[in-house]
């Protein structure tokens, strides 16, 4: 490993970033197995239009804790000399805050989905589908269909 990688490597490890910098959102989607599949197999048969998901980890105080723990990283990174790793730090700072932000939509989504045809569950139903976008990509139109297609065909079987 050259020089100034190490020295890089060595100034990120001497840095007090919060746990909240390896936040994973996938972790917090997690729900129960059983009721999910009833959701989709209700979906499937055409039983329910708006299957509803349970997130049982979605904590909306635990995740605006988050947000707040994050916030430092951003006045640490105006004292870092290295502009790269500031940037680093930034971005990965940020990123981690949208997750948060999207998560929170979800839950918001997920308890206005009680009145599917309501102005606020659309509104929401928007801003997550924009941030998911944002976060992830946009999926490509001949996937999205591939994948439509062969969950009809497997609801009708």
């Amino acid at each position: 490993m050259n020089e100034h990688k190490q020295s890089k490597i060595e100034h990120l490890k001497q840095l007090e970033l919060p746990k909240e910098m390896g936040f994973q959102a996938y972790e917090k989607l997690a729900g129960n197995s059983e009721y999910r599949e009833a959701q989709k197999r209700a979906f499937m048969s055409g039983e329910t239009r708006n299957p509803t998901l349970d997130y049982p980890n979605l904590n909306e105080q635990e995740l605006a804790g988050k947000i707040r723990n994050l916030e430092p990283v951003f006045d640490l990174t105006e004292n870092i000399t290295d502009k790269d790793l500031a940037g680093v730090l930034w971005d990965s700072a940020s990123y981690r805050m949208a997750e948060m932000y999207w998560l929170l939509e979800a839950k918001r989504m997920n308890t206005l989905a009680v009145r599917p045809d309501s102005d606020e569950f659309k509104q929401a139903a928007e801003r997550y589908q924009r941030a998911n976008e944002e976060l992830y990509g946009k999926p490509e139109a001949a996937t999205t269909e591939n994948g439509i297609g062969r969950s009809i065909g497997a609801g009708e079987q």
